[in-house]
This record gives C-alpha cells, structure tokens and sequence, in this order.
C-alpha cells in the first residue's frame, strides 16, 4: 500500500500532529509508539531537519535512543497485528506491550513474539506483563523448539542513504558519520538558543551580531557536506582494491553534495535505483 493512500493528511498537516503527540509520550506510550512509526515510514522528518536525531531531540524533546525503542516496538507491533489480520482471532494483549516488555523479542517474527507474549501472559496471570516475564518465556520457547526448526541469524545488511548496501571493510567509517551528526544538532542547539534569546531581548546574547548565527550555519552546512551518503559510484566502497579513488578519495563514500552537482554520479545511481527497484 502505497503511503498516499494508507495516509489522508498532507505530510505537512502530518508533522504539526505527529510532532504535538509526541511532545507529550508521557501521557501515552501506547499512542507515541503509534505516532513514531507513522513519524518514521513517512520521514515527515525531512520537512524541516536532516535527521531523525535532530527532529526527535530538537523537535519532540526526546532523545534518539527512545525514540528508536519506541519505533522498534511499534514495528513489532505492527506486525502482531498482520498476524491478527490473517488469523481472524485477536491476540488479546496488544494494549498491554509497552518498548520495555518487548525489548527480548523486538526484532523477533510475528508469529514466535505472539507464541511468546502468550506464554509470558499466562504465566503471568492477572498480572501486568513484565520484561522479566518475557525473557522467561523466551528462553523457554527456543529450549523447546527444534534446532533443524531454528533459522540461522543472517547478517544484518547495512545500506547507504539511497539503499545500496555497503561493503563490509567500510561500515566503520559509515557508522562514524554519526559523530558529525551530533555535532550538527550541537550546532543546531545553540543557534537555536541563541535566536530564541535575542528574541526575548535576553541581555545575555545581545552582544551577538548577526554574524554569529551565520558562522553556525556554516559550520553545519560544511560538517552536514562532510558526512558519507552513499557508496562511491566508482570504487563501489572498494578502494583499496584498486588502489586509488579519485572520486571518492578513496574513502569509498561520496558525500550528499555529490549526488546533486556530479552528472556521472547522477546517472550510475539511476542505474542503482533500478537495480535495486528489480529486487523488491
């Protein structure tokens, strides 16, 4: 289902809602799981920030990491309820997940997460479903099931800002970039503070000439340009195999600016679109 149909509201109108929903998380965890996954399958983020972080931190008032805990639950429990679809019958404790007794089974299949919550909720009785509760019944679940049953964990594939997988030898430098991210929303921060203070005519940043909010917008303007963005369409993350990049600089990762001001990387990523278009 495409977004367009699945979702009424304009991703405008979609950012006022989703942001003012989760500034207040902490009256409803239940409804801020269901906001962020809508917040991040529909990158209403984009509007105004460049990441996640930054939108999560500066916009809502919640760090990543919550943030992510609570898209991780919420995505598992989407999934219980494809799994309610298909069956017909309800499961009868999805009101009662919360990110903290999902953390064991976050990233597990629909089907062994409700073979497990069921498990956990019996155990329980009337009581509340605890993390605890589940780690047992997890634990328990996969003593019992049949190692032939048992799918080998497959490494996880890293992709870069367009969804082209990144060789192994670079995913240090890739997860690296995030140092530049949170120096972005540093600077973010503090402009931000700094407006809001000349605003209220703070005498604390009067002194500050216009300047200075220009030099913090250069600042992140260079450091966001720094970041990698996409496998270099040349060396394709690989060189050292052949010695030398010239493109990339041999760093293997090309930067955003590249995508948009470079025609020889504009037309291999249209062959990578289709590429990766073919494979769905």
């Amino acid at each position: 289902m495409s977004l367009s149909k699945k979702y009424s509201d304009s991703p405008e109108d979609a950012f006022r809602r989703i942001t003012r929903g989760l500034i207040a998380w902490r009256e409803s965890t239940t409804v801020a799981m269901a906001l962020i996954y809508e917040a991040i399958e529909r990158e209403i983020w984009k509007l105004k920030y460049d990441s996640k972080k930054e939108y999560f931190e500066l916009e809502c008032k919640i760090t990543e990491q919550w943030g992510h805990e609570l898209y991780a639950a919420s995505k598992a429990i989407e999934g219980l309820k494809s799994l309610e679809s298909k069956s017909g019958k309800s499961l009868g404790f999805l009101d009662d997940l919360t990110p903290s007794n999902l953390g064991p089974v976050k990233h597990e299949k629909p089907e062994k997460v409700a073979a497990i919550i069921t498990n956990a909720k019996n155990n329980q009785g009337a009581k509340p479903i605890t993390k605890k509760a589940v780690q047992k019944a997890k634990d328990e679940y996969e003593m019992q099931e049949p190692k032939e049953m048992q799918e080998p964990a497959e490494p996880e594939v890293v992709r870069d800002e367009l969804g082209w997988p990144i060789p192994k030898e670079n995913l240090d430098l890739w997860h690296r970039r995030s140092i530049l991210e949170d120096m972005m929303a540093d600077l973010s921060r503090i402009k931000c503070t700094i407006e809001k203070g000349q605003a209220a005519e703070d005498h604390l940043f009067t002194a500050m000439s216009n300047g200075v909010i220009s030099e913090l917008q250069g600042v992140r303007w260079a450091l966001k340009n720094a970041r990698p963005w996409i496998v270099c369409t040349q060396c394709e993350g690989r060189p050292r195999l052949n010695g030398a990049c010239t493109l990339c600089h041999s760093t293997g990762f090309l930067h955003e600016r590249d995508t948009e001001t470079l025609p020889t990387v504009r037309d291999a990523l249209a062959l990578r679109t289709k590429v990766l278009a073919s494979k769905k």
